[in-house]
């Protein structure tokens, strides 16, 4: 607002008449928020040759700022023509005064621009500006936007821990706003280079599918070439399996793992695959609750058939010790 007010003050040194023409329809606001000492504000409608008696013969000295609810009129249909001509003219877009308001150069129009409904919002773009560096490219200011609207730090993994604690609480409001300010296809490019997660229909609920689904097939040294298999390993990189570990052992989100975690069981029948395998394989893998169970279970039948000495039983169960459902 003081932006526009400045440039208002500069035109009216030097002209006593100012033109405002609002093409895109989206200033009005700014418009009527105006308050210029000894200017006296006009809306342009089906008032123009009344308002040109006005101005040029019974007020010759009064300062006037003319503003236009669209765009300027044709040439022929504009009877303030010859004074706009004489006059000045003030130009202003949205994206220009966001840039503006946020001290970036016209380098960055396209990232504002192509995320008008992120900046239509005062308190998101008070944040973002909290943020933001003079070195900043215009993907890490897109990180940054993505950050805000999951009330998260300019991290990718910090990201997704906030929208994957908001999936297991059944809720959506932080990744529609994602969607909304169109920085979706930003986030889901941003996971595959880091990650390798690739889907036709990429969603944060299908990620933590995936996310559960690889962690799961790499624990049990499991690759792609199981073609036949469900579970065979879904291409994530180890980087992926390195972010479920940290996200598993956050004292923040561990509820939310959790919950995600036997809800990924289910969709992915755990227990039904389980039921195939050796538990003394499983010894090193907690991504799901169930393992737990298949553990204890086995140690207790081979427990009450004598069939594991104590020590091994033993080394197990410490082994275990660390696990999330210990």
């Amino acid at each position: 607002m003081n932006e526009i007010v400045q440039a208002l003050d500069r035109l009216f040194e030097r002209h006593r008449i100012i033109f405002w023409y609002d093409a895109k329809r989206e200033l009005r606001a700014e418009y009527e928020a105006v308050n210029l000492p000894g200017v006296e504000k006009v809306v342009l409608g089906n008032n123009a040759l009344g308002l040109k008696y006005r101005m040029l013969r019974q007020e010759p000295g009064q300062k006037f700022l003319l503003y236009r609810d669209g765009p300027q009129p044709d040439d022929l249909d504009n009877w303030l023509l010859d004074v706009q001509l004489a006059q000045g003219e003030f130009h202003a877009d949205q994206t220009g005064l966001w840039l503006h308001e946020l001290g970036l150069g016209a380098e960055f129009t396209d990232v504002v621009a192509g995320h008008a409904d992120f900046f239509k919002s005062a308190a998101r773009r008070q944040a973002l500006k909290a943020l933001l560096k003079p070195d900043d490219t215009h993907n890490q200011i897109r990180m940054k936007m993505t950050a805000v609207c999951a009330g998260a730090e300019p991290r990718l993994d910090d990201i997704l821990e906030n929208l994957l604690a908001e999936l297991a609480k059944d809720r959506a409001e932080k990744i529609r706003l994602i969607e909304r300010c169109d920085l979706t296809p930003f986030l889901w490019k941003r996971v595959e280079m880091a990650f390798g997660y690739r889907s036709p229909t990429p969603g944060i609920r299908d990620f933590a599918i995936t996310l559960f689904k690889s962690a799961y097939a790499a624990g049990l040294g499991e690759t792609a070439d199981r073609a036949n298999d469900d579970l065979a390993h879904s291409a994530l990189t180890s980087d992926a399996v390195v972010f479920l570990k940290r996200w598993k052992d956050s004292v923040r989100y561990r509820d939310d793992f959790a919950t995600l975690s036997a809800e990924c069981a289910g969709i992915l029948n755990i227990e039904q695959d389980l039921e195939e395998r050796d538990y003394r394989q499983l010894v090193d893998l907690d991504v799901f609750e169930v393992i737990d169970r298949k553990i204890l279970s086995g140690l207790a039948r081979d427990v009450v058939n004598r069939t594991i000495g104590s020590d091994t039983c033993t080394r197990l169960i410490y082994q275990r010790r660390q696990t999330a459902w210990y």
